[in-house]
Order: structure tokens, then sequence, then C-alpha cells
């Protein structure tokens, strides 16, 4: 399985506390049948981390889960905030991508104006990245009015649910009408959100298409069993 939202580099936001605990973390990501995890530190207003770094401590992690034997592999990219995309150009965008794919994985806002998400990600299909949805189902707006949501899912947008909610009545309606693109752990810890996810097409085909910069097929993922 692929997760590819997951808070695991040590000391980057309020995910993994220390290098300890990212490896602790890799091994819980490995016994439940993650082989590769892409690695999500918060980009906001509270966390600013450097974007160029994100790959260097990819890099050193990989390392650490070579030295220890663990059969994780980590990718590079981001959980972004809405309101520091404007901040960002198309190099800084680009480094922060999942992997190497055009898709890159915005924040599902709590709080401002919907207007303003709907502009933000159509700016970002506008200069050439496709935008994902995290969490979805935390959103008010969304959970008010799910029409908002299906209104930027007709214009491109991909929505990532997290794993832990699939069974909430809510998440079962978003993927009955067809909003509910790929599922990830958004872990952040070892105990109270551990890296764990199951089997689907949720969890399988639709990150390998994301990490490769394909297209998703709702059709396929439609008739997979639900994770």
């Amino acid at each position: 399985m692929i997760d590819i939202h997951c808070h695991i580099l040590p000391g980057a936001d309020d995910g993994a506390a220390d290098l300890e605990q990212s490896l602790e973390m890799a091994r819980i990501a490995v016994a439940s049948g993650i082989g590769t995890v892409v690695a999500t530190p918060h980009v906001n207003s509270r966390f600013c981390l450097n974007c160029a770094g994100i790959e260097l401590a990819v890099a050193e992690l990989n390392e650490s889960l070579l030295e220890t034997e663990i059969a994780l592999t980590v990718l590079s990219g981001a959980e972004i905030a809405v309101t520091r995309l404007l901040d960002m150009d198309d190099h800084t965008l680009g480094l922060l991508t999942l992997g190497s794919s055009p898709y890159l994985l915005i924040e599902s806002p709590y709080l401002g104006n919907l207007n303003f998400l709907d502009a933000q990600l159509t700016d970002l299909q506008t200069r050439g990245f496709m935008p994902v949805l995290a969490h979805p189902e935390r959103c008010p707006w969304f959970r008010e009015d799910r029409s908002r949501l299906e209104e930027l899912v007709e214009h491109g947008v991909l929505c990532q649910v997290t794993a832990g909610a699939l069974e909430e009545p809510f998440v079962r309606d978003l993927r009955d009408a067809g909003l509910v693109h790929c599922a990830a752990s958004d872990a952040h810890d070892t105990n109270g959100r551990p890296p764990a996810l199951r089997p689907s097409a949720l969890t399988i085909d639709a990150p390998a298409k994301l990490l490769a910069g394909e297209l998703l097929s709702l059709d396929a993922l439609e008739s997979a069993p639900c994770a």
C-alpha cells in the first residue's frame, strides 16, 4: 500500500517528535502492509519549514530506514495551507508536490472564505498543478453543503479522505457520490494517529496513479472493496 499523507519527518511539525518516533511510525506502517509513505509536513503559518529542506530531511530519514533495515520508502511532499499558496511561486510549489508528480496536497480549510479556496485551486490548475484536498470530511462548509465539494470535483479537484474515517456516514456518502479518490492515514504519531491502512483501491491503485502523475478512474475505484 501507499500512504500519501503522513507526518513522519522528525521534528518537522506536530507529527513525529524525533527520529526514534519516525522509525517507530515506519515500523507500524510496514507491519500494516505499507511499502511507500509520502512525508507531508505542514506548510502553514505555524510551521515554516524550509521547503527546500524537506527533500534533504526525507533523504536523511531514508538513510536511517536503510541502516535500521526497515523496508519502507519515504518520498517528499507537503500538506499546504491555502493561505500559504499566495506566497509561493511555481518553483517553490514544485518542491512540495507528492513525490515527483504534479499533484499538491492542499489542506481543507476550517475557517475563511470558500470562494477564496475555489480561486486558489483554480489558480493552481492554471499553473499546471493538480490539487488534492486533504481530509475534506473535516471541512465545515462541505458538511453543511456537499454540493460545494461536488463543484470542486467537477472542476478536476481530487479528494483524499482519512482512512480511519471511511466508516463514518458522511464519508460513506461522499464515496457513494463519487467524491473520494484515495485514502491515507494522516498519521502524526504511533498511538493516537498511527500510519495504518487497509488494502483497497483507495490505498493501492489510486495513490500509485497519483504518484505516477496519472489521472484517476473513478469507475475502477467504485468497483473496488472499501478500505
